[in-house]
């Protein structure tokens, strides 16, 4: 860092507009010319080689308002966990398997990812059987 990232004119205002909750998050912009910023930071749980692409995806995330949360902050925040989530197939060594459950099992709403849809499921023994074609 710090990183130029040309972004389309409604996010550029968006990001300019957002800057003071932005940082407040940890990701400090600055307007450099016309739609273009400079990225000086980006919270610690995240690559700061992936600098652009999360400014691009935050500021998606908040005009296409997909993410949940009353307050502009809480919205680039929830954006920001999403990006740092573990998606589907990616490996996980048993340890930290078991360490990313405990930890859900302490947050206040473990059933759904930060944009409302559902991560955990409730399945009846014989319909998880014909899933798997044992029944």
């Amino acid at each position: 860092l710090p990183e130029i990232v040309e972004l389309p004119p409604a996010q550029a205002v968006l990001a300019a507009e957002a800057a003071g909750e932005l940082d407040t998050l940890g990701l400090e912009l600055e307007p450099a010319s016309g739609t273009t910023v400079r990225v000086l930071g980006v919270p610690a749980a995240l690559p700061a080689k992936r600098a652009a692409e999360i400014v691009r995806q935050l500021l998606s995330d908040l005009a296409g308002g997909e993410t949940p949360g009353e307050s502009l902050r809480e919205r680039a925040a929830a954006s920001l966990a999403c990006q740092t989530a573990i998606k589907k197939n990616r490996a996980l060594a048993r340890a930290e398997a078991e360490h990313l459950l405990a930890e859900l099992a302490e947050v206040r709403d473990p059933h759904r990812c930060p944009h409302g849809r559902p991560i955990v499921l409730r399945l009846p023994h014989p319909e998880i059987e014909r899933r798997i074609g044992r029944r």
